[in-house]
């Protein structure tokens, strides 16, 4: 390792090879590096925004009563609860209510609710069930 070391420092790794073919190998290495950085950096900020909905990790505290009529889906429900302010994402909301076999729970649930937007998923969940009974 010591000697690759000093023959990169000597610019061995590059001898017979011109400045044309120095430039085409940055140009590949930028090609595949930048998109990958641009991913990562939206992928991030996709699971971010993920996390802060689900969890409620910094969400304005919005409260609000809704009336839900039963008999609608979960996605229903869900773009209720997006258009009153509780969560920003009805498809995660939904995700999240079928990984926890709740969905009938949810569909099946009539009648008026207080929820806040500074709880999670998990508590939304909790408060359908103690109004359920």
């Amino acid at each position: 390792t010591w000697k690759v070391g000093i023959q990169f420092m000597n610019n061995d790794f590059y001898s017979g090879k011109t400045s044309t073919d120095k430039n085409a190998l940055i140009r590949r290495i930028c090609a595949l590096v930048l998109p990958l950085i641009f991913f990562s950096f939206i992928a991030s900020a996709l699971i971010i925004s993920l996390a802060n909905d689900i969890y409620a990790f910094v969400k304005p505290n919005h409260s609000a009563n809704i009336l839900i009529e039963g008999g609608g889906s979960v996605y229903k429900v869900a773009q209720l609860l997006e258009d009153n302010g509780i969560i920003n994402n009805p498809a995660a909301f939904t995700l999240y209510v079928a990984s926890k076999d709740k969905s009938e729970r949810i569909s099946s649930f009539s009648g008026e609710i207080y929820l806040s937007s500074s709880m999670s998923y998990r508590e939304i969940l909790s408060s359908f069930a103690k109004n359920l009974y």
